[in-house]
């Protein structure tokens, strides 16, 4: 379970006492350019749930192409043993769905692995 936060609800999710920055528009998963099978959309679509064994990956609705820029993420839920979770940037479109694919850059969040 993944989940979007922007703002001052990022600040309280990281513990932060200050505010993080401003919502982005489209600032939520695009379920029409994510994996095309084993995601399941939800709350607006700040949230999102693998409801498969496999490779699944879910972009957001927004992208850039200059500037500096930061997202907050937060795992809300992940099995022991199953240390798959992986953020990272894209570059659409995305043709391959797995966390190594060559049009994206991650980072495992179990032991900081770089894939890309």
């Amino acid at each position: 379970l993944l989940r979007v936060v922007t703002g001052d609800e990022a600040g309280e999710a990281f513990g932060l006492d200050r505010p993080v920055g401003e919502e982005v528009a489209g600032g939520v998963f695009d379920a029409s350019s994510s994996s095309p099978s084993g995601l399941a959309f939800s709350n607006g679509n700040k949230t999102v749930t693998s409801t498969s064994g496999s490779n699944t990956l879910a972009l957001l609705g927004v992208g850039f192409t200059s500037g500096v820029h930061s997202f907050a993420f937060r795992i809300d839920d992940d099995k022991e043993g199953d240390e798959c979770s992986c953020v990272g940037v894209a570059i659409k479109p995305v043709t391959s769905f797995s966390y190594d694919s060559p049009s994206c850059r991650m980072i495992r969040g179990s032991n900081g692995q770089l894939y890309g």
